[in-house]
């Protein structure tokens, strides 16, 4: 999914930036330029991470269930922060 989010962002940011190289008529090109660039890397990089999350869950599910151990599952659930509190979020509601 974020490969595909990924591929649009490029195709868009390409998109933008010919338009903005190509057409004299548009006012203040490099500032946009400069705009359009900062949100493609900004949002690239979100969808970086979020694809690097997810192969890490991945990676510690595929793991837990390959060795029947929930050691590693319980020290990833309750020491990084974010498991924490998506686990808190799922049981209390």
């Amino acid at each position: 999914m974020c490969i595909n989010i990924i591929g649009f962002y490029t195709f868009l940011f390409g998109l933008s930036t010919y338009f903005l190289l190509k057409h004299q008529f548009v006012s203040r090109r490099q500032l946009h330029l400069v705009w359009t660039t900062l949100s493609f890397v900004i949002s690239t990089l979100g969808a970086l991470l979020n694809v690097s999350s997810s192969v890490m869950d991945a990676v510690v599910f595929y793991n837990t269930l390959r060795t029947h151990n929930l050691n590693q599952f319980n020290i990833y659930i309750t020491q990084d922060k974010t498991q924490t509190i998506i686990t808190w979020v799922i049981l209390e509601s």
